[in-house]
């Protein structure tokens, strides 16, 4: 299943901006932080999401696996049951 990612609107150039000395005495550095933790929070949310996507591909993929070995024994029961 393809589906389009979303990103966040932060960058590491921009995070490794905040800790400089210029920009830690600005003023109002309040504004920062706040869209920091919202960036930080759309990023932990994009992640879970991803894993949970993951997860489910995984659980998808480990029943059609039993599906198939499970008529790959009836298969064979069927053969084996013809030859005798």
């Amino acid at each position: 299943m393809s589906r389009s990612q979303s990103y966040t609107a932060i960058s590491a150039d921009e995070i490794a901006n905040y800790l400089t000395d210029s920009f830690l005495d600005a003023p109002e550095l309040w504004h920062v932080q706040v869209r920091s933790l919202r960036s930080l929070k759309k990023a932990t949310e994009d992640a879970q999401e991803g894993g949970n996507d993951a997860v489910k591909s995984i659980t998808v993929s480990l029943y059609s696996f039993l599906a198939g070995l499970a008529f790959t024994v009836v298969a064979v029961a069927t053969l084996t049951v013809e030859l005798i």
